[in-house]
């Protein structure tokens, strides 16, 4: 199951990445940060349970 979480996390890293990059039309931009404040909500929860 840990290496199950591990790909899982690797994979919302590298999209985090992807969101990370400026963007200058607003809208999208917004919208980017919204995923991206979700994505580091999730691998925040992934590393409290895999420790």
């Amino acid at each position: 199951m840990d290496l199950i979480l591990q790909r899982f996390k690797s994979q919302l890293q590298e999209k985090l990445i992807s969101y990370e990059i400026d963007n200058y039309n607003e809208n999208t931009y917004n919208y980017s940060q919204g995923y991206r404040k979700c994505l580091l909500d999730l691998l925040e929860e992934l590393d409290s349970k895999i420790g």
